[in-house]
């Protein structure tokens, strides 16, 4: 199954056509070539100079509240078929076998930073510590919404 990589561009068609192409064995290659497409391509880490985006500018009701907010993050866990023996790792709280993917969009519904292979069995907060640990660098006095709360780096 082939996919146009440039058509991808918000977060939920990116992973349904994972999940696509990952619930076929014999597209693994294809699925990392379009994550590498895409990071290349697509993935920019904003700046300390990124603009305030123009939604939040054009409504009084997110104005000045969003101005330094870059956009959300957020983990997704991703079916995954592996060796028994390392099940244990992978196995998530609801119980399936995973994988925890930390996504971050900017306000334009596109993908600035993607983190993957952290195990099913670990904690959001550790998955965005280590993206830290590893690139994921926030401009100081600069935000990203999460889960009920904001996230200040």
């Amino acid at each position: 199954m082939a996919i146009q990589y440039q058509s991808i561009t918000t977060p939920v068609l990116f992973l349904k056509s994972i999940y696509l192409l990952i619930s076929n064995k014999s597209a693994f290659h294809e699925v990392l070539d379009a994550l590498l497409v895409l990071f290349k391509n697509n993935v920019k880490l904003p700046q300390s100079n990124t603009p305030i985006p123009g939604r939040i500018l054009a409504s009084r009701k997110y104005t000045p509240y969003f101005n330094d907010c870059l956009g959300a993050l957020d983990g997704t866990h991703i079916e995954m078929r592996i060796p028994q023996a390392l099940q244990s790792r992978y196995r998530n709280r609801k119980g399936t076998i995973s994988q925890n993917i930390l996504g971050v969009c900017n306000f334009d519904l596109r993908f600035v930073y993607i983190r993957a292979g952290w195990e099913g069995s670990a904690h959001d907060g550790r998955v965005l510590q280590d993206a830290q640990v590893s690139g994921f660098n926030t401009p100081k006095g600069k935000y990203w919404l999460g889960e009920f709360r904001v996230i200040r780096i």
